[in-house]
């Protein structure tokens, strides 16, 4: 099997594309810089093992935004707007229980749930 990087040829598949290549940038984000990537999503920057956590998460969406670039497959653009949308569900979750951090916390919900609708719309047909 050869892994190309195929390059998308239609409106929908690329703006897929494009929401799997932001989780990619996420995770490569909280692997290298796990301080300045805690503080822009609002948790504490001074723990270590805050930081251990995230770098260890990072991996999926660096591995999960990968295997749908390389591969193409509307299963895999599927997963990684399942993905997004369980983060944008969490994200209120934590919005509503916390209450604190309104205005960036609903910028960043609203930033999870377009990133997850993109993928999730060419997935299910609604982009061509």
């Amino acid at each position: 099997m050869e892994l190309t990087l195929p390059w998308p040829t239609t409106t929908g598949e690329a703006l897929a594309f494009g929401s799997a290549a932001c989780a990619i940038l996420a995770g490569l984000a909280a692997l290298i810089l796990p301080g300045l990537w805690a503080g822009l999503t609002g948790e504490p920057r001074d723990r270590a093992a805050a930081s251990s956590a995230l770098r260890a998460a990072s991996g999926f969406p660096i591995g999960l935004g990968i295997a749908a670039i390389m591969l193409a497959q509307p299963l895999l653009y599927l997963a990684v707007g399942a993905g997004w949308l369980f983060s944008a569900v969490g994200r209120a979750a934590a919005l509503a229980a916390d209450r604190t951090a309104w205005g960036l916390g609903l910028l960043r919900l609203v930033l999870d749930i377009l990133l997850a609708a993109l993928p999730l719309a060419y997935a299910f047909g609604y982009l061509p």
